[in-house]
Protein backbone atom coordinates (compact mmCIF):
# COMPACT_ATOMS: atom_id res chain seq x y z
CA UNK A 1 0.00 0.00 0.00
CA UNK A 2 1.28 3.51 -0.80
CA UNK A 3 1.20 5.72 2.29
CA UNK A 4 2.07 9.39 1.92
CA UNK A 5 2.87 11.08 5.23
CA UNK A 6 1.96 14.67 5.96
CA UNK A 7 4.45 16.91 7.74
CA UNK A 8 3.01 16.38 11.21
CA UNK A 9 2.97 12.60 10.88
CA UNK A 10 6.48 12.51 9.43
CA UNK A 11 7.85 14.56 12.33
CA UNK A 12 6.11 12.32 14.85
CA UNK A 13 7.41 9.18 13.13
CA UNK A 14 10.95 10.57 13.08
CA UNK A 15 11.12 12.22 16.49
CA UNK A 16 8.48 10.74 18.80
CA UNK A 17 6.81 7.66 17.28
CA UNK A 18 5.28 6.78 20.62
CA UNK A 19 2.93 9.74 20.11
CA UNK A 20 1.48 8.18 16.94
CA UNK A 21 -1.57 5.96 17.17
CA UNK A 22 -0.96 2.23 17.33
CA UNK A 23 -2.49 1.91 13.85
CA UNK A 24 -0.23 4.62 12.38
CA UNK A 25 2.90 3.02 13.89
CA UNK A 26 1.90 -0.40 12.56
CA UNK A 27 1.22 1.00 9.09
CA UNK A 28 4.58 2.80 8.96
CA UNK A 29 6.49 -0.24 10.26
CA UNK A 30 4.77 -2.70 7.90
CA UNK A 31 7.47 -3.65 5.38
CA UNK A 32 4.87 -4.28 2.67
CA UNK A 33 3.81 -0.60 2.73
CA UNK A 34 5.61 2.07 0.72
CA UNK A 35 5.93 5.14 2.94
CA UNK A 36 6.37 8.42 1.05
CA UNK A 37 7.40 11.90 2.18
CA UNK A 38 7.12 14.88 -0.15
CA UNK A 39 10.10 17.20 -0.49
CA UNK A 40 7.58 19.94 0.36
CA UNK A 41 7.51 18.50 3.88
CA UNK A 42 11.18 19.37 4.36
CA UNK A 43 10.61 22.88 2.99
CA UNK A 44 7.70 23.34 5.42
CA UNK A 45 9.80 22.15 8.37
CA UNK A 46 12.67 24.46 7.39
CA UNK A 47 10.31 27.42 7.12
CA UNK A 48 8.59 26.75 10.46
CA UNK A 49 11.94 26.13 12.14
CA UNK A 50 13.33 29.44 10.80
CA UNK A 51 10.25 31.27 12.07
CA UNK A 52 10.58 29.68 15.51
CA UNK A 53 7.26 27.85 15.24
CA UNK A 54 8.75 24.40 15.82
CA UNK A 55 11.75 23.03 17.70
CA UNK A 56 13.76 20.03 16.59
CA UNK A 57 15.62 18.22 19.35
CA UNK A 58 18.89 16.64 18.32
CA UNK A 59 18.60 17.39 14.60
CA UNK A 60 18.38 20.16 12.05
CA UNK A 61 15.94 20.59 9.17
CA UNK A 62 18.77 19.85 6.74
CA UNK A 63 19.30 16.41 8.30
CA UNK A 64 15.67 15.29 7.97
CA UNK A 65 15.78 14.01 4.36
CA UNK A 66 18.62 11.65 5.31
CA UNK A 67 16.69 10.57 8.40
CA UNK A 68 13.67 9.81 6.21
CA UNK A 69 15.80 7.70 3.87
CA UNK A 70 17.33 5.83 6.82
CA UNK A 71 13.81 5.05 8.02
CA UNK A 72 13.13 3.50 4.61
CA UNK A 73 10.81 6.25 3.38
CA UNK A 74 10.72 7.29 -0.26
CA UNK A 75 11.17 11.00 -0.98
CA UNK A 76 8.72 12.36 -3.54
CA UNK A 77 9.93 15.09 -5.90
CA UNK A 78 7.73 17.95 -7.03
CA UNK A 79 7.59 16.74 -10.63
CA UNK A 80 7.94 13.32 -12.24
CA UNK A 81 11.50 12.50 -13.17
CA UNK A 82 12.64 10.85 -16.37
CA UNK A 83 14.70 7.70 -16.12
CA UNK A 84 17.78 7.25 -18.34
CA UNK A 85 15.61 5.75 -21.11
CA UNK A 86 13.55 8.95 -21.15
CA UNK A 87 10.45 7.39 -19.61
CA UNK A 88 8.55 9.20 -16.88
CA UNK A 89 8.40 7.64 -13.43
Amino acid sequence: MNCPLDTHTFLRAAMSPEKLSRHARATIRNATNDIHVSVVTFWEVLLKFALGKIELEGTTPEELPDAARQMGFTLLALAPQADPAGERR
